[in-house]
């Protein structure tokens, strides 16, 4: 969450919102190492597929290729590598202990880091967004610990792309924001990945059964 922050404030948002896309090739890349996982080829290029859908729609620009672009790379390590402990602790822990301790360190190193930034006293609508963004955020982080549970880490990691898919029908519907060609180009192809990893999952689970 630091290393993210840091590069939003450092590089177009654009940009560094790209790079975090990176996470599922990551995942996929370290699984057979870290979790014992198989990918196919099959997968591998559905992921990829999503991937350049993200680049599509994102357009990185060259101001990207900086010495803040390693600080975005460092939170998507950091990303991965917590998806791939999430996944082995899921298979022996309850998700509610999970999120428990999880929340708990976040607390810890959150009134940490308060200690050396600047502290302004929130008013009441501050605290209304900061306890929805709670909300949200706790479910988030729970719904993902059961998808690890029950699915493998490689395996969920593309849905992440979907995010951006979201974020076009959102700033639809709240801001009028209306997509360009490369927006509506790129959600094809995140999209199609996506069902196409869905459907090959189920269908190897139903061969398997």
């Amino acid at each position: 969450t630091f290393c993210i922050v840091a590069a939003l404030s450092l590089m177009p948002l654009a940009d560094a919102i790209a790079f975090t896309f990176i996470s599922p090739i990551i995942i996929a890349a370290l699984a057979p190492f870290v979790l014992g996982e198989k990918i196919d080829r099959r997968r591998w290029t559905a992921i990829i597929i999503g991937f350049i859908g993200v680049l599509v729609m994102l357009k990185p620009t060259q101001d990207s290729f900086q010495w803040a672009a390693f600080i975005a790379l460092a939170a998507v390590c950091f990303s991965a590598l917590r998806d791939m402990i999430t996944r082995r602790i899921s298979a022996e822990e309850h998700s509610d202990l999970i999120l428990f301790y999880s929340t708990i360190a976040v607390m810890i190193v959150g009134l940490i880091a308060a200690i050396f930034s600047p502290w302004h006293m929130p008013n009441n609508s501050d605290f209304a967004l900061f306890a929805l963004v709670g909300v949200l955020n706790g479910g988030a982080h729970y719904l993902l610990i059961e998808a690890h549970r029950w699915a493998e880490a490689s395996v969920i990691a593309p849905f992440r792309y979907s995010g951006l898919v979201w974020a076009i029908i959102l700033g639809f519907f709240i801001w009028g924001d209306i997509p360009d060609l490369w927006m509506l180009l790129g959600s094809v192809l995140v999209v199609s990945s996506g069902l196409y990893i869905l459907q090959r999952e189920n269908g190897l689970r139903k061969a398997t059964n």
